[in-house]
């Protein structure tokens, strides 16, 4: 970390949150009012000048992560099936406001039917949320289906059709989704 002789930290100069505040500073007003400050800046800038910006402490080889499968249950939220999801999530139902007040780790969650939302149950916490549509089926896909690495549990098995085997899925786990 650069400091000025006064004791503050030069912007743009390599820094640390724990060294960055000096309790042996000045009271002259730092690089941005103090001429010594900002002539010392002016030649530290003037030493390590760049055409890219510093990058010293960035990573570029960070490594890369995918999320972790999420086991979920989810419903989309209508003012027909308002009052369940109000039993299911421990929360409040109002059907004059179309809104579900329901509990969550941050406080109360708020759901209206209007705004096409889904409820959400973590299995692996036991916690809600909700989430729009939109992001939702971008996100995730109904357990059983498609792709999903949890169709194996359905090999062997003899179905008719692909309806008998997501009339089944359907009756197994209803309203299970996965990440």
């Amino acid at each position: 970390m650069t400091l000025t002789t006064h004791g503050w930290w030069i912007p743009g100069s390599p820094n640390f949150e724990e060294e960055r505040d000096s309790p042996l500073k000045m009271r002259c007003g730092s690089v941005h009012f103090c001429k010594t400050c900002k002539a010392e800046a002016q030649a530290y800038y003037d030493r390590h000048k760049k055409e890219e910006p510093m990058t010293e402490f960035i990573n570029h080889n960070a490594p890369e992560y995918t999320s972790r499968p999420e086991r979920i249950e989810a419903n989309l939220l209508t003012a027909e099936n308002g009052e369940n999801l109000a039993r299911w999530t421990g929360g409040v139902y109002d059907p004059d406001e179309g809104a579900l007040r329901y509990p969550t780790i941050e406080g109360t969650g708020l759901a209206r039917v209007e705004d096409e939302r889904y409820i959400i149950k973590d299995l692996s916490t036991g916690r809600f949320r909700d989430m729009y549509v939109s992001t939702f089926e971008e996100r995730y896909q109904r357990q059983g289906s498609g792709d999903s690495g949890d169709a194996d549990e359905y090999k062997g098995m003899q179905f008719e059709s692909e309806e008998d085997l997501q009339a089944h899925t359907q009756r197994r786990s209803p309203g299970r989704w996965v990440l």
